[in-house]
């Protein structure tokens, strides 16, 4: 307090050996208020009184007192230096720079170094009406710290440490404009200049680093953070998520778990009587959910996430989450049907957006699709979500080549390699490609199609090869092929194909089929020009990604007279559903009958066939989008045969799995199989390589 301010104190308060100035610095700060009071009511334009009444308030330590003090001061005197000094020390104090300086002139650069955080923290928490703008707060923090920096290097004896204070900001002004290379530049660039970096400066590094998928040197980050401070929740999420990036699954749930446990469903706040519902519980509890969903235990993740969204219908995250897992589980239908409800509640919400584009991509709505995406890409050009759904609306506007070659060696039966003959097809090769141009109207895609195919039948070369070109209608629940074919080699003749698949639900899939010249026509019977046309009738019941129950009947009709009708049963049960591995039974029921045995190919009177495969699937290593896996496939069962009894068969299938980008999927393996052909038994085994690119 200036010393005209203690004159006034002492000279309107004087209580005999103590006035008002010395009750204040006496620590008596109530007392001193509570004299000074009633002038300030009596006398409401005596700016005296209102200083000394700042300043009893000042060191009483009430600064609303004290702004209320100076501030009608400054009211009477505008211009009154103690007053506006005052002031602007005050709302330094309460964390307000930029409102300080309406009361310094000229600004001190600590003072303008605070006004720049501040707008760093108002660009970070404050989300304007329009997104376009989000960052217009951090672009004038980072003006001014640039700025800043600038003057202070300039001066004749630079404060070092005032310009560190800069330095730091300017990495969390950074990360927070997701400038995240330049952003781990001024990180390291501060350690290289014998920085100890403190942690929340840390955090910010580990944050761009995990956006710059880095997530190995983002959890040292984070993990340096929390050995300090292991509360720190940001950096557990950070840490969490760093987790998933690396596909460490058990560290990532243990993580995650760790932060659910430690908050309470419900929350009562010091000032209130009513327990409210825990934000960070459920955050946690989110999280918790979604590490399911990242490493595919689809199942879990389910399970998890419907109860609380039937609890809280109405919270945004929880529908949005929830038609998220509904998607990776096959229900496209299910999946829209959230995430409207969501974008109903919250409609201008980023992640809404985002997954409102993503259902449309899964319901084969392309206009939508691209409006959507169009508008998020313009907004955020930079979002990583949006520019991998950017990458499957590309990937649908491309070619696609499909390509597969299929080597079979037998050994018995027809092979020579024993005195045992059968009706087996006998080893050869198949070689297949099909090649789909983009899109036309959205629906429409031309198909170009080449077929080869051969076989030692009974030391002689069995061999057909047709070309065929045709069209692919793909609606949301309708999807139609047809190809006309020109077949060669041991026939020559026109073919055509037809199929038909209709998903009236998430759960009910039908699927109809036609052939004239069928693609599986035994070679056998094409040696001997035998053609064969079938028609085809398949339902699918899925329950989830981890159930399905299929059942198919085909009828055939060889040009030798020969009927055949055949029906097959499957069912196939996830039983183990890990990260990185999955492990699935597939039971099977084969039947078919024949009117006529009579023909150079197999074609037995009657025969059924029961198996279980036991389908194993592990991931070995995956980055983002790219992955390495392998399969193994262990089958085994019994077949019999009219006149013939009944025989074990079986199977063991190993392949190899490469997944570089969306646009590029490559398959190669080897199979040992045991078939049974009118009683002879027939090993074989067989390689092949198949190719999925887009281009």
């Amino acid at each position: 307090m200036g010393a005209d301010s203690g004159e006034i104190l002492s000279a309107r308060c004087d209580l005999g050996e103590v006035t008002c100035a010395g009750l204040a610095d006496q620590g008596k700060t109530k007392e001193a208020r509570a004299l000074l009071e009633p002038w300030a009511t009596k006398e409401p334009d005596d700016a005296e009184i209102w200083l000394a009444l700042g300043y009893a308030s000042r060191r009483a330590g009430d600064p609303f007192g004290t702004l209320r003090g100076y501030g009608e001061a400054l009211r009477v005197q505008p211009e009154n230096r103690e007053a506006m000094a005052a002031m602007a020390a005050v709302l330094e104090d309460l964390g307000a720079p930029i409102a300080a300086s309406r009361f310094e002139d000229p600004l001190p650069f600590r003072t303008q170094a605070d006004q720049a955080a501040e707008l760093i923290r108002w660009g970070d928490n404050v989300a304007p009406p329009d997104p376009r703008h989000r960052f217009d707060g951090t672009d004038k923090a980072l003006a001014r710290i640039d700025h800043l920096l600038a003057q202070a290097r300039a001066q004749a004896k630079p404060d070092l440490g005032f310009i560190v204070r800069l330095r730091r900001d300017r990495v969390l002004a950074l990360r927070n404009r997701e400038y995240w290379a330049e952003a781990v530049r001024e990180a390291e660039a501060l350690r290289a200049d014998g920085d100890r970096i403190p942690p929340y400066i840390r955090e910010a590094e580990a944050d761009a680093l995990l956006a710059l998928r880095r997530p190995k040197d983002a959890r040292r980050g984070y993990e340096e953070v929390l050995r300090g401070d292991p509360t720190m929740r940001e950096a557990q999420i950070g840490r969490f998520f760093s987790l998933v990036e690396e596909e460490n699954f058990s560290a990532a749930f243990q993580q995650v778990d760790q932060i659910a446990k430690s908050e309470q469903p419900s929350v009562r706040e010091s000032n209130q009587r009513v327990i409210q519902p825990s934000d960070k519980w459920l955050e946690a509890k989110v999280l918790s959910s979604e590490a399911r969903l990242f490493a595919d235990m689809l199942g879990d993740a389910w399970e998890m996430m419907l109860p609380l969204a039937e609890q809280a219908p109405a919270n945004v995250e929880l529908r949005r989450v929830l038609g998220d897992i509904a998607a990776a589980r096959g229900w496209p239908r299910r999946s829209a049907e959230e995430i409207k409800i969501a974008a109903s509640l919250l409609p201008e919400d980023k992640a809404v957006q985002v997954a409102l584009a993503e259902s449309a991509i899964h319901r084969l709505d392309w206009t939508e699709a691209r409006s959507r995406v169009a508008e998020l890409s313009e907004i955020y050009p930079d979002d990583i979500q949006i520019r991998q759904v950017e990458t499957d609306l590309r990937a649908h506007d491309e070619f696609e080549l499909q390509t597969e070659f299929h080597f079979n060696k037998e050994y018995g039966g027809n092979s020579g390699d024993t005195n045992q003959t059968s009706k087996s097809p006998g080893s050869g090769a198949d070689w297949t490609t099909r090649i789909y141009a983009p899109p036309v109207a959205e629906y429409w895609r031309f198909i170009g199609a080449w077929e080869y195919h051969t076989a030692d039948v009974d030391n002689e070369w069995a061999e057909r090869y047709r070309f065929g070109a045709g069209v692919e209608l793909a609606l949301p629940d309708l999807t139609l092929e047809a190809i006309g074919w020109s077949n060669q080699g041991d026939v020559s003749q026109p073919g055509a194909s037809l199929a038909v698949a209709w998903l009236p639900t998430d759960h009910w899939r039908f699927d109809l089929g036609a052939e004239y010249f069928a693609s599986d026509t035994p070679l056998r019977a094409v040696l001997h020009d035998i053609t064969a046309n079938s028609a085809s009738l398949g339902v699918t019941y899925t329950w989830h990604e981890s159930r399905s129950l299929a059942l198919g009947v085909s009828g055939y009709d060889f040009s030798d007279g020969n009927r055949r009708g055949a029906a097959h049963l499957n069912f196939a049960q996830k039983v183990v559903d890990l990260p990185h591995l999955d492990v699935t039974l597939r039971p099977e029921v084969y039947a078919s009958t024949n009117t006529s045995s009579d023909g150079p190919y197999f074609s037995p009177a009657k025969d059924l066939s029961g198996s279980i495969t036991c389908d194993i699937e592990q991931i070995l290593w995956r980055r983002y989008e790219r992955s390495f896996g392998h399969r193994l496939a262990v089958t085994g069962g019994a077949y019999w045969q009219e006149n013939f009894g009944t025989s074990w068969i079986g199977s063991l299938l190993y392949e190899q799995v490469f997944q570089y980008n969306p646009w590029l999927e490559l398959r190669y393996g080897v199979e040992r199989k045991r078939a049974v052909y009118d009683g002879a038994q027939t090993p074989s085994t067989d390689g092949f390589i198949r190719l999925n690119l887009r281009f």
